[in-house]
């Protein structure tokens, strides 16, 4: 009889390997993760509310910059939007 060239993988190395790959892919998440928490900035956040006699108006907060406003018009809030980009 032959003996084979080829050796043969045991299953604990075969479940180590797969162990090692699930654990690199959960690493590999979570500094993703982690990175874009760091790096990504807060969005401007923009809500309508209104009063008991029916006047309402648009607030828009960015949180980069701490700026808040309340505003009377959609028009308004663009043009704050535009102005607080070119600010950066």
């Amino acid at each position: 009889m032959k003996t084979p060239t080829k050796q043969l993988i045991s299953q604990s190395e075969v479940n180590l390997s797969q162990i090692q790959l699930i654990v690199r892919a959960r690493l590999n998440y979570l500094w993703q993760a982690l990175t874009a928490a760091i790096v990504r900035k807060p969005e401007v956040q923009i809500w309508q509310t209104g009063n008991r006699a029916g006047k309402t108006w648009w607030n828009v907060y960015n949180p980069n910059t701490g700026e808040l406003a309340k505003l009377g018009s959609e028009q308004e809030v663009r043009i704050w939007l535009e102005q607080s980009y070119y600010k950066r």
